[in-house]
C-alpha cells in the first residue's frame, strides 16, 4: 500500500505517513500486521484498515478469518471488512483478531476546523467577554460534545497579567496589553506522532477606558515664518563681508541664531529643532556668538532633554561640533562649553573654553582652554592649576580668549597672587608670556592686562591698567606692541588693516573710538543721536572689517538693541521692532502653573522667556521680552514666574538695572517686592526662591550683601524674617529636631499665611518644617515613618488652600503623594497601590491639586508604560496611557509637568516622538463634573 493524504487543520498542517502500519500480536508463534494509510484522521473520515497474518517463519498465511473491533466505538467504528469511520474527537485502539492471534492500531480522530468567536477583539480594562467555539468535521458538520480548554496568553507568548480567562471562556480585561485567546482540544498522555493539543488562537486588544477627551494644544515641530525682533541674547559679531550674526529673541515666541545682511534677516538654526541626542530639543543659543569669512556661526545651543553642545551653522545648514559629556582621545568627558566672540577662524578651527573634563583614569574634574582643529584634533591649551610663565602659582581664572587665522590662541590668565597675563600659545607648543603685572610700559608698570580681541589675520589688541592708574590700549602684530593712551578703553574689535575698535573715552568723553594710524578719535558718543534719533545709552559691541567699515551694537533711550553702521549708506541696519520674514520653530519649556481656572500659560521663547496665554490655540502675549516694567526698564526675561489660584502671574525681573519682584494683575504689572536694606543694616537681594498665595502673601528666599541667605515671609508691604542659611554662627537659625538650618529648597505658603519648607540641616535631620504662630516645628523629617513608610527625601511642596501636598521617596524604592492636613501628612497616593490600567504604581512624577482636592498626576507603573492619573473622591481614573496614541495620532515618551484646573480640566505636556515638545488639553468626559469652584474675592 502506497498511500498518501494531507490535511491542514486550524493553523496545523500535517502530512501523514505512508505505508501500512504494522504491529504485532501479543503471541510470540505468529503475528497480525494490521496497516492504515496514516495515523491521524479527520472526524468524519473513513479509512479501510488492512491486516496481514504471518507464521513464525513470517510467511504471510491465507485464509484467515478477521474479526474487527474498536476500543471505543464513539471515537471510531470498524465494520466487518476494516472500514474505519472517525466519529468523535479521541484517541481509539482498532484491533484485527484471527482465532487467537491479535493485532491493533492506535488512531488520532482531529476536527476539520475549530471556529472561536470574536476572532479579534477589543475591549477596556475591567471588561469581560465570553468566548465561544466549535469544531467541525470533514463535512462542515459541527462535532457535538467536544471539551474546550481556554487559555490568555501575553505579546511573548507566555501567560499575561493583562487577561484572565475561566474555564468555560470567560475573558477578564485586567490591563492594557496584545492578549492571544486559544481554544484548547488536549489528548492528554500522548506520545509520538500524534497531536497532543489542537489549538485555535483569537486576538483580543485590551486598552484604557477614554475618561478624558485629549487635543493637542502646541508643538515645537510648529514653524512660523514671520517674527518681530524681540531681543538680543549675544552681542553682533561681524565678518569682513559684512555680515552680522547674533542670538536673537523672535516675537518672544521662539530664538535663533540670526544673519543680517543687506537689510535681510536669516534663521540660521532655531530653537525647538532636535539636539544631536535623542530626547532633547535646542531651547536657546547663549552668548556669545563668533562668525568668520565664510558666513559659518558658531554657538552654544543650550539643550533640554538631552546635552547641550557647540553648533556650527551656516546658509548650508546647522551640525553640532562638540556634544558634552563626549569622549576625546586621553579624555574621559569634555562638556560645559563656552565660547568667546573671537572663537571661530576662516580655516573652521575652534577655540572653547571646557568647564567640565576630565583626562582618562582620572576623579577629578578640570577646567581649561581647548583648540579644536579642522581636522578633528583636540588639544587642551592651559587649565587651571597648571604653572605659567610670569604667573606666581597656580592659574585660577581664565577670561577673553580668541583664535587667529593661523590657530594660534590667545588667552588671560589670573592666578590668586598675580594680576591677569596675557599670552599667547602656538601648535603644541607651551603658552608664551606676552605681558602683564611688572612689565614697564609708559613710564610705569602694568598692573593687569584687560580685555581682549583677536583678528583672524593674525593681530591681537588688548587694554591694560597701569601701577599709576593709567589705561593703555596695545595692538600686537607679530612681535611688535604699539601702545596708547586713553582715559579708559576696553577693547571690542581689531583689525590689522584698519585699526582697533574700543569704548571708554578716549579724550572726547565717553563713547565709541577708533585708533589707527596713531591717531584715536571718536566714532560715535553716549548722548548724541543714533541713526533711529535717540540719544545713545551704551555700546554693547562693535566690529570693524578689512575695509574700514564700522558696525556697533548700542542701547538708545528706548531701545535696547540697535545695529548702525556710521558713515555707511543706510546708518540704521535693524533694531528691535523689525520685522524678521525668516522660517522658526516655535518653543516653550514650562506651564506658568498656580491657577485652578482660565487657560493654560506658558514660559515660551528661551529662559529667562516670555509668558503667553494658549486660548483655543491662539498664543496670546501677557509678558513679552522687551515690554515696559514699572520704573520705564524693558522686561528682559523672569528668573522666577508662578500664579496663584486667582490667576495673578508673579515674576522675578532680575536682569534689568533695577531688580524687582512683581505681579501681572488684568494686564498691568506692579513692583510688590524689591532689594531692601533690613534693620539690622544688611541688604537684601533678588529672591532665588519664592511662593505665593491668593491673598497676596509671599514666602521667598533670597541672598545678602553678607554671606548668607536669608527667609522672609511679605505680607502688606511688611517683610518678616523667618529664618537663616547657617552660614556664619551669627546668621543661624535653629531647627526644632536639632541642628541649624543651611538650605530653603522648596517653599509654600498656604491660604492662611502658614509656611512650609523643605530645609537642608547641618548638625540634624533634614525634613520638612512649617512656621506658624511665630515658631518652626518639624513635621516630616528623613528617616521618619509616613503611613508605615520610611521616606528620605521629600519634592515638589506645594499649598493648596489651607493643605500641604508633596512626593515623599521611600527607602527600599518607589514613592508616595502625601497631603499635610490637621498636622499630619496622610498618603493620598501609596506606593504599589493599584492603577486603574493594572498593575501597581512606583514612582510620582509631576502633580498638581486643585481647591477640590481632585489631583492630577504622572505614575510609573510596575507593569512597565506610565500613565496620567487622576484621583478624585469616586477613585482613580486613567487619562493617558503613554503606550497609546493619543486622538491626533502622537506618542509621548513622558510628562514632564501637569496643570490643573477647579473644574477637573488640565493641560499637560512632555516629549513626544521625533524629539518635539507637545502641549495638550485634557477634559473629562464623564459624568458627574464638579460644580465649578466659586473663587473668593480677594483678600476674603
Amino acid at each position: 500500500m502506497n498511500n498518501r493524504a494531507q490535511s491542514r487543520i486550524g493553523l496545523l498542517t500535517l502530512a501523514c505517513c505512508c505505508g501500512p502500519l504494522l504491529l504485532h500480536a501479543q503471541g510470540p508463534a505468529s503475528t497480525v500486521h494490521v496497516a492504515s494509510p496514516q495515523p491521524r484522521l479527520i472526524s468524519g473520515q473513513q479509512v479501510q484498515l488492512s491486516a496481514i497474518t504471518r507464521d513464525q517463519a513470517g510467511i504471510a498465511r491465507q485464509g484467515d478469518v478477521l474479526a474487527w473491533s474498536s476500543s471505543n466505538n464513539n471515537i471510531l467504528s470498524v465494520d466487518a471488512r476494516g472500514m474505519v469511520t472517525a466519529r468523535r474527537l479521541g484517541i481509539a485502539d482498532v484491533a484485527a483478531a484471527a482465532g487467537s492471534l491479535r493485532g491493533t492500531v492506535r488512531l488520532q480522530v482531529l476536527p476539520q476546523r475549530v471556529e472561536v468567536l470574536p476572532i479579534t477583539a477589543d475591549l477596556f480594562v475591567g471588561d469581560r467577554l465570553q468566548y465561544a467555539a466549535a469544531a467541525f468535521d470533514i463535512r462542515g458538520a459541527p462535532i457535538p460534545e467536544v471539551v474546550f480548554q481556554w487559555q490568555a496568553t501575553g505579546a511573548n507568548g507566555v501567560g499575561t497579567q493583562a487577561a484572565s480567562i475561566s474555564n468555560a471562556g470567560l475573558l477578564t480585561a485586567r490591563a492594557v496589553g496584545p492578549v492571544t485567546v486559544r481554544a484548547l482540544i488536549n489528548y492528554p498522555g500522548v506520545v509520538g506522532q500524534f497531536v497532543n493539543s489542537y489549538v485555535t488562537p483569537a486576538r483580543a486588544t485590551i486598552r484604557s477606558r477614554k475618561e478624558f477627551r485629549l487635543s493637542r494644544l502646541l508643538s515645537t515641530e510648529e514653524v512660523r515664518h514671520s517674527f518681530l525682533l524681540r531681543a538680543a541674547r549675544s552681542a553682533m559679531v561681524v565678518n569682513d563681508a559684512g555680515q552680522a550674526a547674533f542670538a536673537g529673541a523672535l516675537d518672544g515666541l521662539t530664538n535663533g541664531l540670526l544673519l543680517y545682511e543687506n537689510g535681510r534677516f536669516e534663521v540660521l538654526a532655531s530653537a525647538g529643532q532636535p539636539a544631536a541626542l535623542a530626547g532633547g530639543i535646542i531651547f536657546q543659543f547663549s552668548a556669545p556668538v563668533a562668525i568668520n569669512n565664510r558666513g559659518e556661526v558658531l554657538a552654544r545651543a543650550q539643550v533640554i532633554g538631552s546635552n547641550s553642545g557647540l553648533m556650527l551653522a551656516s546658509r548650508r545648514g546647522a551640525t553640532f561640533v562638540l556634544v558634552d559629556g563626549q569622549a576625546a582621545p586621553g579624555i574621559e568627558t569634555l562638556g560645559t562649553f563656552e565660547l568667546s566672540r573671537h572663537s571661530l577662524n576662516d580655516n573652521g578651527d575652534i577655540v572653547f573654553w571646557a568647564n567640565g573634563f576630565r583626562r582618562a583614569g582620572s576623579t577629578t574634574t578640570q577646567t581649561g582652554i581647548y583648540r579644536l582643529a579642522s581636522s578633528g584634533v583636540l588639544q587642551l591649551v592651559a587649565s587651571l592649576g597648571d604653572s605659567l610663565p610670569g604667573i606666581t602659582g597656580p592659574v585660577t581664572l581664565f577670561r577673553d580668549f580668541g583664535i587667529d587665522g593661523q590657530g594660534v590662541v590667545y588667552f588671560r590668565a589670573f592666578s590668586a597672587t598675580t594680576g591677569a597675563t596675557l599670552y599667547r600659545q602656538e601648535r603644541f607648543n607651551a603658552p608664551i608670556r606676552i605681558l602683564g603685572p611688572g612689565d614697564p610700559l609708559a613710564n610705569s608698570q602694568v598692573r593687569s592686562a584687560g580685555t581682549l580681541a583677536v583678528a583672524g589675520s593674525g593681530e591681537a589688541a588688548f587694554s591694560v591698567t597701569l601701577q599709576n592708574n593709567a589705561q593703555q590700549i596695545l595692538r600686537l602684530t607679530g612681535e611688535t606692541i604699539s601702545n596708547a593712551a586713553v582715559r579708559s578703553g576696553e577693547v571690542l574689535a581689531t583689525h590689522p588693516a584698519s585699526g582697533v575698535l574700543f569704548r571708554g573715552d578716549g579724550g572726547s568723553g565717553s563713547g565709541l573710538y577708533r585708533w589707527h594710524e596713531e591717531t584715536i578719535s571718536p566714532v560715535l558718543l553716549v548722548g548724541r543721536p543714533a541713526p533711529n534719533e535717540q540719544p545713545i545709552r551704551a555700546f554693547d559691541a562693535a566690529a570693524i572689517t578689512s575695509q574700514g567699515q564700522i558696525f556697533a551694537q548700542v542701547r538708545t533711550a528706548e531701545n535696547d538693541f540697535v545695529i548702525i553702521q556710521p558713515g555707511g549708506p543706510q546708518p540704521l541696519l535693524a533694531q528691535l521692532g523689525a520685522r524678521v520674514e525668516a522660517a522658526a520653530n516655535l518653543v516653550f519649556s514650562s506651564l506658568v502653573g498656580g491657577a485652578r481656572w482660565g487657560p493654560a500659560h506658558l514660559m515660551m521663547g528661551s529662559g529667562p522667556g516670555s509668558v503667553f496665554e494658549l486660548d483655543r490655540r491662539a498664543l496670546v502675549p501677557r509678558l513679552v521680552l522687551g515690554d515696559s516694567l514699572p520704573d520705564l526698564v524693558p522686561y528682559r526675561g523672569a528668573s522666577i514666574a508662578t500664579r496663584n489660584s486667582s490667576g495673578d502671574l508673579y515674576f522675578v525681573e532680575s536682569l534689568s538695572g533695577t531688580p524687582s519682584t512683581r505681579r501681572l494683575v488684568s494686564g498691568s504689572v506692579e513692583t510688590v517686592l524689591r532689594n531692601f536694606r533690613a534693620e539690622d543694616g544688611v541688604n537684601v537681594g533678588t529672591p532665588y526662591n519664592l511662593a505665593v498665595n491668593d491673598r497676596g502673601a509671599m514666602v521667598w528666599a533670597a541672598g545678602t550683601g553678607s554671606n548668607h541667605n536669608r527667609l522672609y515671609l511679605t505680607e502688606g508691604g511688611q517683610h518678616t524674617l523667618l529664618a537663616y542659611d547657617g552660614r556664619e554662627p551669627r546668621w543661624e537659625t535653629a531647627s526644632p529636631a536639632g541642628g541649624v538650618f543651611i538650605t530653603f529648597n522648596q517653599l509654600a505658603v498656604d491660604r492662611g499665611g502658614r509656611v512650609m519648607m523643605y530645609a537642608g540641616v547641618r548638625g540634624g535631620p533634614a525634613g520638612y518644617f512649617l512656621y506658624a504662630n511665630g515658631r518652626w516645628q518639624a513635621t516630616a523629617l528623613v528617616d521618619s515613618q509616613i503611613g508605615g513608610v520610611t521616606i528620605f527625601n521629600g519634592a515638589r511642596l506645594k499649598a493648596v488652600e489651607d493643605r500641604f501636598y508633596a512626593i515623599f521617596s521611600a527607602r527600599g524604592g518607589g514613592s508616595l503623594l502625601v497631603e499635610y492636613r490637621d498636622q499630619v501628612w496622610t498618603p493620598v497616593i501609596n506606593r504599589y497601590e493599584p492603577a486603574p490600567t493594572g498593575g501597581q504604581i512606583i514612582l510620582i512624577g509631576d502633580y498638581d491639586v486643585n481647591r477640590r482636592g481632585d489631583m492630577v498626576f504622572v505614575a510609573t507603573l510596575n507593569n512597565g508604560p506610565s500613565a496620567l492619573l487622576t484621583r478624585s473622591p469616586d477613585g482613580l481614573r486613567l487619562a493617558h496611557l503613554l503606550t497609546e496614541p493619543t486622538e491626533t495620532g502622537d506618542y509621548l515618551l513622558n510628562v514632564i509637568q501637569v496643570d490643573l484646573r477647579d473644574d477637573g480640566r488640565f493641560y499637560f505636556f512632555g516629549m513626544g516622538l521625533g524629539d518635539r515638545y507637545l502641549l495638550y488639553s485634557a477634559e473629562p468626559l464623564f459624568s458627574g463634573l464638579p460644580i465649578p469652584f466659586r473663587s473668593r474675592q480677594r483678600g476674603q
